[in-house]
C-alpha cells in the first residue's frame, strides 16, 4: 500500500502535457492503475467474474484512469481512502469506476456540512454556504432521505470546483446603512438622552417630548 500511495503522489491527473510526452504519462497512469488493481483483486476475489480475461482486465483499467481524471483523484489520501472502502466492503464483486472513485471521495465531510446545516449551525466555509444557497430553500420540500441524497449531490459538485481552484470569491459585506433618525442626531445634539433606555414610564415619556419639541424648534 505504500508503494501504491508513493506512486499516486505523482500521478498525471488534471495535468496537460505536450504531446511528447503523452506516451510516458500514459504509461505511468498504468503502472499506478496496475498497483490499485493489484490490491482491489486481492480484496475481491470474484473479481473474474467481471473481468473474464485480459481484454475485460485492460478495459476496466481504462475506464478506472477516465472516472478518476474526471473527478480529479490524485492524491494518495484518496487512493488510500478508497481502497480502505473496499477493505470494508462486504461483498466479493469487483467495484465498478465509478463506486471506487466514490469510495475515494467520500470522506465524510458532506455529512458534517449536513449535520451542521439540519442542526441550525453556521457554515464552515464558502463551500458549505454555496451548496446551502443552492439547495438550502429546495430541501425544506423534501423528505429526510431526498433532502440528504441532494445535498450530497449539491456538495460533490461544489467539491469537485473546489479541488480545481474555481471556487468563486466570497463577496465583502458591506456596513449596514445607518438607521439613526433625525429625531436621534437632534437628541444626541442637545445631549438629551435615550426615552428608551431611561428607566420608568414617566421619565420616558418627559424625555421623548422634549426631543420632539426641539427637533421641531
Amino acid at each position: 500500500m505504500k508503494q501504491v500511495s508513493a506512486t499516486v503522489t505523482q500521478l498525471p491527473i488534471g495535468q496537460t502535457k505536450p504531446m511528447s510526452q503523452q506516451s510516458e504519462s500514459d504509461q505511468f497512469a498504468a503502472r499506478v492503475i496496475n498497483r490499485i488493481f493489484e490490491e482491489l483483486q486481492a480484496i475481491f476475489t470474484a473479481w473474474r467474474s467481471a473481468m473474464p480475461n485480459d481484454k475485460a482486465v485492460t478495459l476496466t483499467k481504462r475506464n478506472y484512469v477516465k472516472a478518476m481524471m474526471a473527478k480529479n483523484v490524485s492524491t494518495p489520501e484518496m487512493v488510500s481512502r478508497g481502497l480502505a472502502k473496499a477493505r470494508e466492503c462486504e461483498n466479493d464483486f469487483f467495484p465498478s469506476p465509478g463506486k471506487f472513485v466514490a469510495w475515494c471521495l467520500d470522506d465524510g465531510e458532506w455529512r458534517e456540512a449536513f449535520s451542521r446545516l439540519t442542526h441550525h449551525e453556521k457554515p464552515l466555509n464558502t463551500l458549505e454556504r454555496l451548496v446551502r444557497n443552492e439547495v438550502g430553500y429546495e430541501m425544506r420540500f423534501l423528505n429526510a432521505e431526498k433532502a440528504e441524497a441532494r445535498f450530497r449531490i449539491a456538495f460533490e459538485k461544489w467539491k469537485a470546483k473546489e479541488r480545481r481552484g474555481e471556487l468563486p470569491e466570497e463577496l465583502i459585506a458591506l456596513p449596514a446603512r445607518s438607521s439613526v433618525s433625525v429625531t436621534d442626531k437632534a437628541r444626541n445634539a442637545h445631549g438629551i438622552a435615550d426615552p428608551q433606555k431611561m428607566p420608568g414610564r414617566f421619565s420616558r415619556l418627559i424625555a421623548q417630548r422634549v426631543a420632539t419639541k426641539q427637533t421641531r424648534g
